[in-house]
């Protein structure tokens, strides 16, 4: 049973980060009914990834765990967030009776826009064609074609509980652009 809705998980953890929409049908989202997940909040997300982890399962059927029951198993196993190990959600994951956990870091990389290196042109024939022209235009058009500026990133394992297998790792998983 478990070989049938991994691709979908990640099927859907995939498609909710970028702009294309995957349809489920009825069966898909039946099935995803079934599994439920606990999505533990993500070290350094000020950025509110866990949150858009935790709406596009809910979207897609998928059965998530309160974040206020998480804390409450922390809080049973004595735990502090901080000093928290994949161990111990594992373990919480189990006392919480889910299928999968997923553990993770959230982190943003600013990328300044870089214009091409020039290539000589003949000068600008009036003031008109020299508008525009220059650094600051290649930046600003940098930022135009969105290849400037502030990029989230996650990384994140999707652990099964019952075995604590790692089901998938994603590094450098881009989630929007600030």
């Amino acid at each position: 049973m478990l070989r049938i809705w991994v691709p979908l998980f990640f099927i859907t953890i995939l498609s909710g980060c970028v702009a294309n929409r995957v349809y489920l049908t009825h069966e898909e989202l039946e099935q995803n009914s079934k599994i439920h997940i606990a999505v533990f909040p993500f070290a350094n997300d000020y950025y509110g990834v866990t949150e858009k982890i935790i709406a596009e399962h809910l979207e897609y059927g998928y059965i998530v765990v309160e974040r206020a029951e998480i804390y409450k198993i922390i809080d049973e196993l004595k735990l502090q967030m901080s000093g928290i190990t994949e161990y111990d959600m594992i373990k919480a994951g189990k006392l919480m009776n889910v299928d999968i956990i997923i553990i993770g870091m959230a982190y943003s990389e600013y990328k300044p826009y870089i214009p091409p290196t020039p290539t000589y042109q003949p000068p600008p024939q009036s003031p008109a064609e020299a508008f525009g022209q220059g650094l600051s235009a290649g930046i600003a058009q940098g930022i135009q074609e969105r290849k400037s500026g502030t990029f989230i990133y996650a990384s994140f394992r999707v652990i099964r509980v019952e075995t604590g297998e790692v089901i998938r790792s994603l590094d450098n998983f881009f989630i929007r652009r600030q």
